[in-house]
């Protein structure tokens, strides 16, 4: 697996420079260099930014990067019975729009279902206009089956969703932090920041080395995909691109919030009728 041969490979069949590829994918043009030449390991999130620039999807991508792997992508159906992407995206540009109204669907959600006494309280006092990076909202126990549920309906990923699938799958494989270490080679430490959905900074070599300790193949790769094409739009740095057709990191955050909102609402089957509500409100 050589990402970056194969994006130097792409790039230059695009007739493209460095520049042309970083500016596509709003990034600094010497971090195309540095991964061009191995000089880094690109996270998810730098490998996506790049792959959408250049127009290529994850399953055109993997058997570039491995020609035994061949993958089916779930298509996204933003009418489907998963909260999606696009359905997240649209709940922000509403809050933004108009902040009161937001604030009272919001309201109403809180009202749907039994959440954890700690997401409630986060819940009322962070939205929806001081929410901060710091913020870890609470997650409801979901289960591996739940999470691959999901996925193949398109819905949308957080880090905590892809870490609970790891979590349970390893523990069902009899590994220990420790055992799958020796596996993969991934400290027992990033494992963990991994399974809990702490990792910031996840890299496309810990996903694939996971992927290719998991049964079937490809399905780690393409839930930590689906987490990166969230969390790749999140700009995290002091200079917002005006041209930057994601989010900042407050409106990050309220993506993150509502997600997760939506998975208490799933785990208490209390969902019914929500997503309809989101939809049509904004």
């Amino acid at each position: 697996m050589d990402f970056g041969a194969w994006l130097y490979q792409a790039r230059v069949a695009r007739g493209w420079d460095m520049r042309a590829l970083a500016q596509t994918a709003y990034m600094d043009a010497g971090l195309v260099s540095r991964t061009e030449r191995g000089c880094t390991q690109p996270t998810l999130d730098t490998v996506v930014r790049l792959c959408q620039a250049l127009g290529v999807s994850l399953v055109e991508l993997a058997p570039g990067l491995d020609p035994q792997l061949v993958l089916e992508q779930p298509e996204i159906d933003n009418l489907g019975p998963a909260l999606t992407l696009a359905d997240a995206d649209r709940f922000v540009r509403y809050a933004v729009r108009n902040p009161d109204r937001a604030r009272g669907l919001w309201a109403q959600l809180l009202e749907a279902g039994p959440y954890s006494p700690a997401f409630r309280a986060l819940s009322q006092t962070a939205f929806p206009t001081n929410l901060s990076p710091a913020l870890t909202w609470p997650y409801p126990p979901l289960s591996a089956d739940r999470v691959v549920e999901i996925y193949h309906a398109g819905g949308a990923l957080v880090p905590h969703d892809a870490g609970a699938y790891v979590r349970q799958w390893r523990q069902h494989e009899g590994h220990s932090l420790a055992s799958l270490e020796r596996v993969t080679g991934i400290s027992d430490s990033v494992l963990s920041r991994l399974e809990t959905g702490r990792e910031r900074h996840i890299k496309l070599a810990t996903v694939w080395a996971l992927d290719e300790a998991g049964t079937p193949r490809g399905l780690t790769l393409g839930l930590y995909w689906r987490v990166a094409q969230l969390t790749a739009r999140i700009d995290r740095s002091r200079t917002y691109h005006a041209a930057w057709l994601g989010w900042s990191a407050a409106e990050g955050q309220l993506v993150l919030a509502l997600i997760n909102l939506w998975r208490w609402l799933q785990h208490q089957g209390a969902a019914n009728g929500w997503l309809d509500q989101i939809r049509f409100a904004s």
